[in-house]
Order: structure tokens, then C-alpha cells, then sequence
């Protein structure tokens, strides 16, 4: 298998596509906001509480969407 994963920001949001023969297979759009919060914790660990409080002040709609052969699936915000 031959995957592509590309990592960019556009803006406020931290973008993370994953291709496989050209086809998309995820795409994740999370608040940068939202990194800093998780990140916020020295060392290794996350700060998941934080994560979510942050998550909960954006207006971000689809953040997640896996595609697989016939199946899609989509995780978003209201």
C-alpha cells in the first residue's frame, strides 16, 4: 500500500490528509486552538481536558472524515 500523509495550517486549523493511490482516504481539520490546549502539558503527556474545553469554543462543523471503499464516515461539531 502506498499512503501520502500531509500535514499543513491553513488559517486557525491544523490540517491532516491522508491519500492512497491518489484516492482520499482521511481528512482531519482540527482548531489550532484546540492543539495548544492538548499540547499545553510539559513532557508527554495531553491535556484532553483542555482539548475538549477549547473544542467546545469553535464553530468547526466536519473535523473528521474517513473514506474506505463504499463506507464514509464523518465526525463533526455542532
Amino acid at each position: 500500500r502506498h499512503e501520502t500523509v500531509r500535514i499543513s495550517r491553513e488559517g486557525e486549523f491544523v490540517l491532516v490528509k491522508v491519500t492512497e493511490k491518489q484516492e482520499p482516504k482521511v481528512d482531519l481539520k482540527i482548531p489550532v486552538a484546540v492543539v495548544d490546549a492538548l499540547l499545553e502539558r510539559p513532557g508527554d503527556e495531553l491535556n484532553l481536558k483542555a482539548a475538549v474545553a477549547a473544542m467546545r469554543q469553535k464553530q468547526v462543523g466536519d473535523i473528521l472524515t474517513v473514506n474506505d471503499n463504499n463506507t464514509r464516515v464523518r465526525l463533526w461539531i455542532d
